[in-house]
């Protein structure tokens, strides 16, 4: 099912989203730790590749044409994302820079990309528990608007925006999300998450409306001397229900 291995990439680049926030359950957290990366990381390089099944092995293919496959986070010595490039054919399509205030959170985020003119903003306002998230357009104009509440361990963010309402419920443990709830109009879809004992993701399943609607499994076998993966691969369901091999994930990661 393609569609879990996209609703698994959506909710992993949501996640580093909620990096960039630096919050749990109201609290600053830097990005490594959201994003679960070890020592004092400065860069981060992430590629995507092909994988194809060959003699009861996996085998690296093409590299993937996807900007969400493809991308580079920036840290400073803090441990905050200060900056990410997306990249499509080789290229950088897209980059982000992040400024925070003096206590680790952010306030504004600036986006630009060759597929829009100007700049893009999304503003942060903070308020005990709750934060709101605001985007903007590069003319200026509000597009859409986030709330999110935190109790203990579960979250709960309403979005809206031109394309209606969507809500998010979020269940944690140990500060990893294990279940992902969506719901709007097109009905309600829940991802389940299974890490092993490093907090790497190694299973994610998808429900829609009630009904199991397919799975993706990673597993993970090279990392560097931090502790850090650097080769996965990413495993999907196939028609038939068969576990099949679907992407091969590199990551190349330098230090302070």
């Amino acid at each position: 099912m393609q569609s879990v291995v996209n609703g698994f990439r959506n909710v992993c680049m949501a996640a580093v989203v909620a990096a960039f926030a630096g919050c749990s359950g109201g609290d600053a957290v830097n990005s490594l730790e959201r994003m679960g990366l070890r020592g004092n990381v400065r860069s981060l390089d992430v590629s995507a590749y092909e994988a194809k099944a060959c003699g009861g092995t996996v085998t690296k293919g093409s590299r993937v044409d996807d900007m969400q496959s493809c991308c580079s986070y920036r840290f400073d010595e803090r441990g905050y994302v200060t900056g990410t490039e997306y990249l499509c054919g080789g290229h950088v399509v897209k980059w982000e820079e992040f400024v925070y205030d003096g206590s680790g959170r952010p306030e504004r985020i600036v986006s630009r990309s060759v597929r829009y003119g100007g700049d893009r903003t999304v503003e942060f306002e903070w308020n005990g528990r709750c934060h709101v998230r605001r985007t903007f357009d590069e003319e200026g104009n509000e597009v859409s608007e986030e709330r999110t509440e935190w109790r203990r361990n579960r979250s709960e963010s309403v979005a809206v925006g031109g394309d209606g309402s969507v809500t998010f419920r979020t269940r944690y443990k140990r500060g990893l999300p294990v279940r992902q709830e969506r719901t709007a109009a097109d009905g309600t879809e829940v991802l389940k998450y299974s890490y092993d004992g490093n907090g790497n993701p190694v299973r994610v399943e998808r429900f829609v409306n009630g009904a199991a609607a397919g799975f993706a499994e990673m597993t993970y076998t090279v990392f560097d001397g931090a502790g850090n993966w650097t080769f996965r691969t990413v495993y999907r369901m196939a028609e038939g229900g068969e576990r099949v091999p679907y992407r091969i994930e590199e990551r190349k990661i330098t230090y302070y």
